[in-house]
């Protein structure tokens, strides 16, 4: 992306304007021989248009990416067992089309096969006819689903081979449209032991803001947790016994849904009792201490921290949940990727981590052409772009880097520098696998020994709340497993696919309630999986 002085000056464009005045002139001049002539120029300034447009050509590879992924699931369908409707409906469903697009596909196919289809795309998906399940809630509109729910239309014309199904949920806030403040704050979940299943949508809240009451943005869940937790759920009829994993949420949310001071306040750490300490040189909240007593789910009901509790959340009445250990920090995406590492990204690059670290414009653009002819894994779609862009660096490319590039390309780094990122590559990876569960206790020392470091490297000013949450990693990871099962990119994958289901501006929140309920109706045969597991456009 191009420096903000240059698109505030308009220096690119001021040039690429000269240039092309240049190359008219000697046309003029030389009508003969203006081709050769301006040969030069003409190259000069289609570079410069190349890279005044980079930006929307990098809006245009997301989009890329998404269509990528939708052919090659598209090409596993088995069509010869699927009748024309439910092709029609699949074709419709995956693509996202409008019902205009498809009545007039269903009149089409209708008056050239000599088959009778419906006219109406709303009777061809089975589209509602009201929104009795929207409510309103202070601050917006809350449509609720359930787990209960999900669940079921998962299993509708199967019985669950398993008797115990354990759910995690997420949360999270997702803007709209660029030019309006309306939200989303969908409630997610996945279940663990069925790792085809898709991401599930429970519920959704609609509003200019985040809910306002925490109480009123829950109560549905939680009274349905209270139930399906103790009682389980007939399917079939059969009997499942349901568990409550894991919430996984970034930090707001985590705050919000627990009703507690946030990351940056003095009493923000969710694990431990340090006390945070304001900083005037990073004018950030920093977490110094590395052995302040653990918090617990006992002492938290009990009132035993007033400085970091703030509401009474609703979810305290969901059975058997340990409010401290079950919303979990690991959450690599956002602790690991957008957290630390791009955090020190941005410090070598633009030394907001100390000026001794700051890379120079020689060295940026050594790491930069090292980056972007590196040729990654197949499975890996999105290749790695220039440091100048890194603002707009994706989850996908962070992990990307930290897992296989930065071993690489960082050693232009001073060796302390470098050394200490590598205690954060190693632990990293030995927390994402099983495979070196024997060995997760010298991960654990690794992170504190990087905590540490970073404050004598770096400084102390930067001691932040997610520096600080690496203490904390490996007891979750010990609890609930290896790092990926605690990501939160299939909800974001799902948050995503959820935004791009709209088809306008108008009543949002009824437009993804019934585009949630068509997929949950609609069911392929193979695998008796929703189409947005199999083939919908689910991932970024």
């Amino acid at each position: 992306m191009l420096s903000k002085n240059i698109r505030k000056t308009g220096t690119l464009y001021k040039k690429r304007d000269k240039m092309h005045a240049a190359f008219f002139n000697a046309q003029d001049e030389t009508s003969d021989t203006a081709p050769i002539a301006c040969t030069d120029i003409e190259n000069s300034t289609a570079d410069l248009d190349v890279a005044m447009e980079r930006e929307e050509d990098m809006n245009d590879e997301e989009e890329s990416d998404q269509e990528t992924s939708s052919i090659h699931d598209t090409d596993k369908m088995d069509f010869s067992n699927m009748s024309l409707e439910d092709c029609i409906k699949f074709y419709a469903l995956s693509t996202n089309q409008s019902h205009i697009a498809i009545n007039l596909l269903s009149n089409i196919l209708s008056a050239n096969l000599g088959r009778s289809l419906p006219k109406s795309a709303r009777t061809l998906l089975k589209t509602r006819r009201n929104n009795d399940d929207v409510h309103n809630i202070p601050g917006g509109q809350l449509w609720y689903y359930g787990v209960a729910q999900n669940i079921r239309n998962y299993y509708r014309s199967s019985v669950p081979n398993i008797t115990t199904l354990s759910i995690n949920i997420s949360i999270d806030g997702l803007p709209l449209y660029k030019s309006s403040r309306t939200q989303f704050w969908p409630i997610l979940m996945d279940i663990v032991e069925l790792e085809n299943a898709p991401v599930m949508t429970m519920g959704i809240f609609c509003g200019q803001s985040k809910p306002t009451n925490v109480q009123d943005y829950l109560r549905k869940l939680v009274d349905e947790l209270k139930d399906i937790l103790i009682n389980g759920i007939l399917i079939n009829s059969a009997q499942i016994k349901i568990n409550l994993r894991a919430i996984i949420a970034d930090a707001p949310a985590r705050a919000f849904i627990k009703g507690c001071a946030y990351f940056n306040a003095t009493h923000g750490c969710m694990k431990c009792t340090c006390e945070g300490e304001f900083s005037p040189l990073s004018n950030t909240t920093t977490f110094k201490s590395i052995n302040a007593p653990l918090r617990t789910d006992k002492e938290f009901r009990a009132g035993a921290y007033p400085d970091h509790v703030k509401v009474i959340s609703p979810l305290l009445e969901i059975p058997d949940i340990d409010i401290i250990r079950d919303v979990i920090i690991s959450e690599s995406l956002h602790l690991f990727y957008l957290g630390i590492l791009k955090r020190l990204l941005f410090g070598w690059r633009d030394g907001k981590l100390g000026k001794c670290y700051k890379w120079s414009g020689m060295q940026c653009d050594s790491v930069s052409e090292h980056l972007v002819g590196i040729e990654l894994p197949s499975e890996i779609h999105r290749r790695f772009r220039r440091l100048d862009e890194l603002k707009n660096w994706k989850g996908t490319e962070l992990a990307s880097f930290l897992h296989y590039a930065g071993l690489v390309v960082l050693k232009v780094l001073p060796s302390e520098a470098y050394e200490h990122f590598l205690l954060l590559f190693c632990a990293v990876t030995m927390l994402s696998s099983n495979e070196f569960k024997k060995n997760w206790h010298v991960a654990g020392k690794m992170l504190e020994t990087f905590v540490i470091q970073y404050g004598q490297i770096y400084g102390e000013q930067y001691l932040t709340s997610n520096v600080h949450n690496l203490l904390h990693v490996l007891d979750e990871v010990r609890h609930f497993g290896p790092l990926p099962s605690l990501s939160a990119f299939r909800y974001e994958n799902k948050l995503q696919f959820i935004k791009k289901s709209l088809r306008g501006t108008n009543r949002p929140l009824a437009q993804a309630a019934n585009r949630n309920i068509e997929l949950q109706i609609f069911f392929t045969i193979a695998n008796n999986t929703v189409p947005s597991q199999v083939a919908l456009r689910n991932s970024i």
